[in-house]
């Protein structure tokens, strides 16, 4: 359980951006600290293709930590750690966990809030005037013409390349 933790803190220092998943981009960038922890790192997209088991384009953790074990990643210093260091870290990481858990009610109770609008209504109005919402001949023909070019493609949706 503690070398899949370590990996997953591995895994955390490597996924600079903290999307929880690990592009080839990152990966390279971690050749240094992937070499410290005894990764052939001669041929970085040899090791990549290894990492990326669904060959998805980006790796992430379950990959990742069955590519560690199965390549016997060591990480530095995380043998040596004496056992009153360990309950330490994990005083700690519960101390994280605590506050995580009393930020996250935060950003909880905010979003449960009803936002206030922050439109004003002189614009609806302007855009009333300006775009065709008339149910008349005029209006639906300008609408028709607005989707066509819009919908570049034809195919009757708008994706968001197309807008």
């Amino acid at each position: 359980m503690r070398q899949y933790y370590e990996y997953w803190v591995a895994f955390d220092l490597i996924d600079t951006d903290g999307d929880k998943r690990v592009s080839f981009k990152e990966f390279e960038r971690a050749k240094p600290q992937l070499k410290k922890w005894g990764v052939d790192m001669k041929d970085p997209k040899a090791q990549w293709k290894k990492c990326d088991a669904d060959n998805g384009g980006k790796v992430l953790f379950d990959e990742f930590a069955n590519w560690a074990i199965k390549g016997s990643l060591d990480l530095d210093d995380d043998d040596d750690v004496p056992d009153s260091d360990i309950e330490v870290q994990e005083i700690d990481r519960q101390a994280q966990i605590k506050k995580y858990l009393a930020d996250h009610k935060k950003d909880q109770a905010a979003k449960a809030q009803p936002k206030q609008k922050s439109y004003d209504k002189k614009i609806w109005v302007e855009l009333s005037k300006a775009l065709p919402w008339k149910w008349n001949g005029t209006d639906e023909m300008l609408r028709e013409e607005q989707w066509k070019y819009m919908d570049m493609n034809g195919n009757g949706y708008v994706s968001l390349a197309e807008f």
